[in-house]
């Protein structure tokens, strides 16, 4: 499956906001956590407080009455609690010191006033005072007592918590927008800088990207590009040096064939300086195609009207040599064939080294050549009795060669191994096959 390719900025942000917010989510669970329990131990040690005064005042007055006040009440023994709290807190789980909390929702009390009132939370602290007596302080927190709001300001803390945490929120988003922009733009830069960079801007400074590290990167890509650009050019000027240095040779060749051309020669020798001519013609074509491939930044050869079966048949009789073995037969057929428009120099190398790799890789068997449509067929089949050959020894180096050309061309060239070690190839000058 194909991975799914992602941006920079992107991952940056979304790692550092999954980490941002499960940090803000922990804290503000802690921070819920803490500032409720932090209710009860600041109340466990009001309570407590009574406790130590009731201590002092035995001290001074041993008839001293327990702490009781509005919302403070004192019980010498457990049973002592109103039934209704008592029932709320088994007595084999009482600790001493241990803040316990009861809420009642239906409970009404009767006051001395006639009037009735909810109580909704109880507050029950076991204390031990020195004499080894157990006191039960119970601080109660009413509905309708205005200055008992302890348990109004639990879920008020709880309440405002929420926007704490949406505030704190959007401003853990604008850092992560800020964080990821000083940390993505950078990195943006450096991929349109590296973009833009030719042979043209090769000398002008490296921008500072911010960071070393993308300063590093930068660095390594301009010094390799740089040496690119020398050897290109390196190669441009041994190219220029070896297309003026072989022609030199090619030409004399050609001069002095035409000099030989106008004495008397005999049959025989006419057809000798033909193939010296038409091979001193074919090496000039094969040095302007070699040149041409080499350099990717010049244009096109000039396409022309190439009599396709007569140059097939000049290779054919270029290459005679190879037909000419005793173990190799061979078979040529053209049909419905006519011009085409190409390059003759590249269209004589593709042909002669296919029909070259195909007889010299024949060891005994038979080559067939056919040309139909202006699709051209080679194939060998090699006989049973012959030793199977590698796809490397069968392929030939020309092959190379052949696909090169034929990828600059926008030709087609398709081989496919046959049984016995043959091999088809099929040539099409228009993509199509």
């Amino acid at each position: 499956m194909e991975q799914k390719l992602r941006t920079f900025p992107k991952v940056i942000r979304r790692y550092i906001l999954w980490c941002l917010g499960f940090i803000l989510l922990f804290y503000t669970t802690i921070l819920i956590f803490y500032l409720i329990h932090g209710a009860y131990i600041a109340t466990s040690f009001g309570i407590e407080l009574y406790g130590r005064q009731y201590e002092r005042d035995l001290t001074a007055d041993p008839q001293a009455p327990p702490p009781d006040s509005f919302n403070i009440t004192t019980y010498e023994t457990f049973e002592d609690i109103p039934e209704q709290i008592r029932r709320e807190i088994p007595k084999n789980k009482i600790k001493l010191g241990k803040l316990f909390d009861v809420q009642l929702k239906s409970f009404e009390k009767q006051i001395k006033s006639g009037e009735k009132r909810l109580d909704l939370l109880y507050m029950i602290l076991p204390y031990q005072l020195n004499d080894g007596r157990i006191l039960f302080i119970v601080q109660n927190f009413n509905q309708d007592d205005k200055n008992s709001v302890f348990f109004k300001e639990i879920i008020n803390f709880s309440l405002v918590t929420l926007p704490i945490a949406g505030g704190v929120i959007i401003l853990f988003l604008i850092i992560i927008g800020r964080l990821g922009k000083q940390l993505a733009d950078p990195a943006q830069e450096l991929a349109l800088w590296a973009q833009n960079l030719k042979s043209e801007n090769l000398n002008h400074p490296i921008p500072n990207f911010g960071f070393i590290e993308l300063n590093s990167v930068a660095n390594e890509l301009h010094g390799s590009l740089v040496r690119l650009d020398e050897f290109v050019i390196r190669e441009r000027e041994f190219l220029q040096h070896a297309s003026h240095e072989l022609r030199t040779p090619v030409t004399v060749v050609s001069g002095n064939i035409e000099l030989l051309a106008k004495h008397d020669l005999t049959t025989q020798q006419i057809k000798i300086v033909d193939r010296i001519n038409r091979a001193s013609r074919n090496m000039k074509q094969l040095i302007e195609t070699l040149l041409w491939l080499g350099r990717e930044r010049e244009p096109d050869l000039i396409k022309e009207e190439v009599d396709y079966p007569a140059l097939l048949s000049d290779v054919l009789d270029d290459l005679s040599y190879l037909s000419q073995s005793e173990n190799i037969e061979h078979q040529v057929k053209m049909k419905n064939t006519n011009s085409v428009s190409a390059s003759p120099a590249a269209l004589y190398i593709v042909v002669s080294n296919l029909i070259r790799n195909a007889f010299q890789h024949t060891p005994k068997g038979h080559v067939n050549v056919q040309l139909e449509n202006n699709v051209l067929t080679i194939e060998n089949f090699l006989d049973t009795q012959s030793p199977q050959l590698s796809n490397e020894q069968t392929e030939g180096v020309g092959l190379n060669l052949v696909q090169r050309i034929c990828t600059r061309c926008s030709w087609l060239c398709e081989t496919t191994p046959l049984e016995n070690g043959g091999m088809r190839a099929v040539l099409s000058l228009t993509k199509k096959i």
